[in-house]
């Protein structure tokens, strides 16, 4: 009786550490960081306007102003699927950041943006998803 729950106390010690390992998929991306930005007292701005990720990259979009902003995708590829992350939230505090990861929702091709409220005064850039075996400087 006593080998059995050592049996069963060693697999689940065994299942619990396979189950902390990340999978094979889970490699971690770069970290893209894009400013939301204030020009004038009527220009705001993504910079850099443009830039190429691969998938398992995040975006991090932070807040270097004091009026709300948010990203809200215009154009994708016609298999994406972005579902709820179409539209992201606002961000309101100097600092605060929205982060997307590039996951299976994002498949390669041009993502076009804006921020929802600014759009007509600019507020607009885009993304392309690369293959991951594209080396890119950005």
């Amino acid at each position: 009786m006593n080998h059995v729950i050592t049996l069963l106390l060693f697999a689940g010690l065994a299942t619990g550490a396979l189950a902390r390992q990340p999978a094979a998929d889970d490699a971690t991306g770069r970290v893209i960081v894009i400013k939301m930005v204030d020009k004038s007292t009527a220009q705001w701005r993504f910079e850099p306007e443009t830039v190429t990720v691969h998938p398992g990259d995040t975006i991090q979009w932070v807040q270097e102003d004091v009026v709300p902003h948010n990203v809200e995708f215009k154009t994708v590829p016609d298999d994406a699927n972005l579902g709820d992350a179409v539209m992201g939230p606002f961000v309101f505090a100097k600092g605060e950041v929205y982060e997307l990861k590039i996951d299976e929702r994002f498949t390669e091709g041009l993502y076009d943006y804006i921020c929802t409220p600014h759009d007509p005064l600019g507020m607009k850039a885009s993304f392309t998803v690369a293959p991951a075996s594209v080396d890119v400087t950005n």
